[in-house]
């Protein structure tokens, strides 16, 4: 299950057009000229992340404290962080090899609905999946719930070897890795003003050496969050299997 295919036939995806499929090498081609046109040829991933500082100058400091605008420079530069430390276009190739070499796969679907005369009372539904490697840093998963046509939950949470990121509504919601904990917070834009924008980055390290939080999720962790659900379940799978291109 090559859940990067997901991304590479999106229409649209980190300002890339899509539009069609891409093959691999293609994707793989698009993803690095788009970072290196953003990013330069600097640090990236864990190395970018060691070394991480914002020491703003006096013009930069007065635009941090404006109100509005100080939020969405926050956004950005927590969002610019993310994407230069756990979208390392390198990682994501070494995670997707991981995948190609072997999946483990497991999920859950369960649904609940009742009715009277065609008239719906009540239609629940929920799944979540995931899909480790032996890398124990390299997996996807995924949980999402409804009800009446509602979503209650929509969470993906992606791994590699530079920390982890969970995206709630598609939206990134927090990415760790051993040095930093990125939190942002998208706003909305209203007749060109940014507003409830925010982000913030903040140490990992703790004092004595290693990290205050670990960023490496346990996959069993993550087994048991999708499978947890104790109510009707109406497909289950614990798939393993290995494959190459």
């Amino acid at each position: 299950m090559k859940w990067l295919e997901k991304l590479r036939n999106k229409s649209n995806f980190k300002g890339i057009p899509t539009g069609r499929g891409y093959s691999k090498n293609e994707w793989n081609k698009l993803m690095r000229t788009r970072f290196t046109k953003r990013h330069g040829d600097g640090p990236a991933g864990l190395d970018y992340a060691k070394s991480y500082q914002y020491n703003p100058n006096l013009g930069e400091r007065f635009l941090d404290a404006l109100p509005l605008v100080g939020g969405k420079r926050d956004y950005n530069r927590t969002m610019d962080y993310i994407d230069r430390v756990h979208d390392d276009p390198n990682e994501n190739e070494r995670a997707e090899k991981e995948f190609q070499k072997r999946a483990y796969v497991t999920g859950k679907t369960q649904q609940y609905s009742s009715s009277t005369n065609n008239t719906s009372h009540e239609d629940r539904f929920s799944s979540g999946n995931l899909v480790s490697s032996d890398d124990p840093t390299v997996y996807g998963s995924s949980r999402f719930a409804s009800e009446n046509n509602t979503t209650k939950y929509d969470q993906f949470i992606s791994g590699n070897r530079s920390g982890h990121q969970v995206y709630e509504d598609n939206t990134t919601k927090l990415a760790m890795d051993p040095y930093n904990i990125a939190v942002p917070k998208q706003g909305r834009t209203v007749l060109g003003v940014p507003i409830g924008y925010s982000g913030k980055i903040t140490s990992n390290v703790a004092e004595g050496g290693g990290s205050k939080l670990d960023p490496y999720i346990n996959t069993e962790t993550l087994k048991s969050q999708v499978m947890r659900n104790k109510n009707l379940a109406i497909g289950t799978s614990n798939k393993r299997w290995g494959y190459a291109e």
